[in-house]
Order: C-alpha cells, then structure tokens, then sequence
C-alpha cells in the first residue's frame, strides 16, 4: 500500500510522519509514538480517538475515499493522500498539591514517579534537603493501545512491545529533561513496572499469571543515565507495586485493628487485614469510571455529568464547571441508572421502558444537553 504523508499539529509544532495507506490513522500516529486516547485499543467501539483531520481519507473498513476537514475517529480511517492532522498538546504540566519531603542527606536530584495506567504523575526532589522542587502529571502515553492494563498486554502479545516500551522511555525520559538525576523511585502496577524496564508483561494475562519479575531491586536504566533506579516490589501479577508503597505509607503493616485500604484507579485493588496480613483483591475499574466504552462517556473532567438526581419527577444533572454538558463520567453513570430504576425509566431487567428515543435500532434516553445513556451503555 501507498505511503502519504502526516503532517501533525501538536502545541504550536509541526511535524512531518510516514504514513502507510493501509493503516489507521490511529496506527500510524502511535507508531510515531503521538499519544491519542484510544480506550477501546482502536476497536472501533469507544469513539475516544477523534483527532481533526484534513485531506483525502478511506475508510478501513472498504475503499470509498472522501475528502474530510473536520473531526474523525482516528482508527476508523486511513490516508489516501498527504494530510494534516491536529493532536491536543498532552505533556507534563505543573501540579499542585500536598508533598511529603523526604529525609535530608542525599545529593543531587532524585525522582519519585507513579507510572499510572492513565495518569503518570512525579516529584522532583533535592536530596541534599529532602524538599521537593515540583510536581508534575500529564496522561499516560500508552494510552493509543487500550484504556487498560490487559488491552496493552494484548498489543505486546501482537509485536507491538518494542513500540510500547519505546513511548514510555520516552515519557520517563522526558520528566527531568536536560536534569541530572541520581536516584530515581518508581511504582506501578506490575504491567507497568514491566514495560517501565523494557520487559514483556504478556505472560500475566494468562494462567497462571505469573510475571518476569516481582522487581524490587536497584539497577540502573539507560533512562537516566548512572541513577540509581528502584522498581518497586510487586506482589504479584495484578497487585503491583504501586499497592504496596501506598499500604507502607499508611502504616498498615503496623495496624493492629483491621483495615481497608482501597485504590480506585485504572486498576482498582482492595486490600484488607492489619499486622498479621494481608489479602487482596484487584480488577479493571477505570475504564467502567471514566466512561471508556459508553457512547457519551468521558473522564471527570469539566463537562462532565457527575451527578443525576430526581426532582419532582423531572431528571436533573450536575455538569463539572457549571456549563454545557458534553459527556457523562463514573458517578455520573452510577447516579443515573439508580435515579432511572427509580423512576421506572429503567426495567429490573435493565431495559429501557419509557421516555427514550430510538435512532438506528438503537434506544437512547437523553439525560442533559444532548448527552444520553443508550441501552448498549446500560
């Protein structure tokens, strides 16, 4: 197939890819290593990859060509001819929050890093005074392969680790820019850990689920050269290592009362016990809470419905930030499917019974400025 050309916005900047005429847009950007959220892997199921787009396009699904200046779903189509495309600029910003120092005595600069599946965030400390310089967030790269840690797995299984690896290098890399680091600490959940040190994490998506490493361990990366670099200990395959740092934190080890201690993230564990052990449990949370596959869904972002209530007989939503709703997050979708079984809206079966529109074979009740739950959504 043909190779055109990508000409990417992307914060003010322009560069020029490769692309292959028989990819998705999609393939093409991440294989550049441009981040696009992509929950669905590029399935073609959550509609989250849109970028702008001009120029002759095809969809993947068949030959028609047509020519396009607008938004589309970026793993829905392909090039057929040199285009541009626009990207929302997605690197680290600033943070603010509540830091803990660390203890004094070190030198130079050190770095704590919780590569989240969703969200990276990290602290640059000077370890001469154990105060930290600055906090720093943005979203995961790998997010162009799947919201969740199984979905990235899946595209490590189909030869696409080395590219995966490469964008979270990159990433790390990218943190402490033109710094020198000496010592850097990193947590995660175990997939993470894994690609974080360029290792195939394939073999915990089947059983028996058993990781190349529990970590633990200093060694050096080509990350940051000659730093010494801690993984944290791991657990085993889905309870990482980001579990086990908040849990000594907290102090639970020293607990003598029993308690739950509960991590609501992409991946959302619950640990119970006290200084006699453990237990826990984990599975794939936050894409259900960030609306990955729902046809109106979003993160808890402004715009978003967080909140469905019943007043009178009338369904009334709260939107982030007080404007138009543009889609619906996690409490969002909690609150009103509550408020809609209530309000007889909603079968015990979960069938939509009255007050929906059908469009396309498709039921949909329409909850605030045009965002709605569907009866696929529910």
């Amino acid at each position: 197939m043909k190779s055109f050309e990508l000409c990417v916005h992307t914060d003010g900047k322009i560069s020029r890819v490769s692309a292959d005429g028989g990819k998705s847009i999609l393939e093409s950007l991440r294989a550049e290593g441009f981040p696009v959220n992509a929950p669905c892997a590029g399935r073609g199921v959550c509609g989250k990859c849109r970028v702008l787009c001009k120029g002759l396009l095809r969809s993947v699904e068949g030959d028609a060509l047509q020519y396009v200046d607008g938004s589309v779903p970026s793993c829905r189509y392909a090039p057929a001819g040199n285009c541009e495309v626009w990207l929302q600029n997605e690197s680290m910003s600033i943070a603010s929050g509540e830091v803990q120092n660390i203890q004094s005595g070190g030198e130079g600069k050190g770095l704590a890093v919780d590569l989240g599946t969703t969200t990276v965030a990290a602290a640059v400390y000077d370890l001469e005074t154990g105060d930290c310089i600055r906090l720093l967030t943005a979203p995961n790269a790998q997010r162009a392969y799947g919201a969740d840690v199984v979905s990235r797995m899946e595209r490590c299984r189909r030869g696409e680790l080395r590219e995966l690896v490469g964008i979270t290098k990159n990433q790390l890399a990218g943190l402490t820019a033109g710094e020198k680091i000496a010592r850097v600490s990193l947590v995660g959940n175990t997939v993470m850990e894994h690609l974080a040190a360029g290792l195939d994490p394939t073999s915990i998506a089947v059983p028996p689920f058993t990781p190349q490493s529990l970590f633990g361990e200093k060694t050096q990366s080509d990350i940051w050269d000659s730093a010494d670099v801690y993984l944290a200990r791991c657990v085993s395959g889905y309870v990482g290592g980001d579990v086990l740092a908040g849990m000594l934190a907290c102090g639970l080890h020293n607990e003598k009362r029993r308690v739950l201690y509960v991590d609501i993230g992409t991946n959302g564990e619950i640990v119970l016990g006290n200084e006699n052990g453990f237990k826990c449990c984990a599975t794939a949370a936050g894409p259900a809470f960030e609306g990955a596959e729902i046809e109106c869904g979003m993160s808890a972002a402004e715009g978003a419905i967080d909140a469905v209530r019943c007043e009178n007989g009338e369904i009334k939503a709260h939107v982030i930030g007080g404007g138009k709703a543009k889609g619906i997050c996690g409490s969002g979708l909690i609150d009103a499917a509550a408020v809609m079984l209530n309000a007889g809206i909603l079968g015990k079966s979960g069938r939509l019974v009255k007050g929906f529109v059908e469009t396309d074979g498709v039921k949909r009740y329409p909850l605030c400025g045009g965002v709605y739950l569907s009866a696929h959504d529910i």
